[in-house]
């Protein structure tokens, strides 16, 4: 799925979808998404469905027994890059890990939840590198592995995180609470800091720890 957001301002829950493009094969699909708050349009997303081959398909589990639950977890008190989002994003302290869900009540389609996914992702990765200064995505890539829910507790691991000069790049894994895996995602990001201090070689969620201190 790939994912260009046109208006990161929300101010409403009335999630609206549009299937502007359809196409339906033997095995294959493709839908283009339009994702609107109230008469704004947000996003606009591309979904391509794949029936995978018989025996390919092998079962993806991430280790969460040894992970706090997300009511354990230390929840972001709407720092001002994310206040009015309908996103509940709980810091696993001391760890590149946290928990997130879309916190609105999401209808059973597998589009709508997808485009929930990429506004949570969003704000996990390129809001939560802002540390003082400012952050613009530059690429972008989300690929859905297998159906899930938004509005459930999904456990985002960070696997890499590195800053290059005024560029930074991640990696994710994205996993259900029984540990299976439903998506990763890769992000390059370019930022800048007030009074041209250096960037230091954090992870992306200490630098939103370091944020949401900062905010209060």
């Amino acid at each position: 799925m790939s994912v260009s957001l046109l208006d990161t301002r929300l101010d409403s829950s009335d999630l609206r979808t549009e299937i502007t493009e359809r196409e339906t094969g033997a095995d294959r699909g493709f839908r283009a998404v339009a994702l609107a708050f109230d008469d704004r349009t947000l996003a606009h997303g591309q979904v391509l469905f794949e029936a995978p081959f018989l025996g390919a398909h092998q079962e993806a589990a991430i280790a969460a027994s040894d992970t706090p639950g997300p009511h354990r977890a230390r929840a972001v008190a709407s720092p001002r890059w994310a206040a009015g989002l309908p996103v509940d994003i709980r810091l696993i302290p001391g760890d590149s890990r946290a928990w997130v869900r879309f916190d609105r009540e999401l209808p059973d389609d597998l589009l709508v939840h997808a485009a929930a996914l990429a506004l949570i992702v969003d704000r996990v990765i390129a809001y939560g590198m802002r540390h003082a200064g400012d952050c613009h995505p530059t690429g972008y890539d989300l690929r859905i592995h297998r159906c899930f829910r938004a509005d459930d507790w999904i456990l985002v691991n960070e696997t890499y995180s590195r800053a290059f000069g005024a560029r930074a790049f991640s990696t994710y894994t994205l996993s259900t609470s029984l540990g299976r895996e439903i998506a990763t995602v890769s992000q390059e990001v370019r930022f800048s800091r007030a009074g041209g201090k250096p960037w230091t070689n954090q992870s992306s969620f200490d630098n939103m720890d370091a944020a949401v201190v900062a905010a209060k």
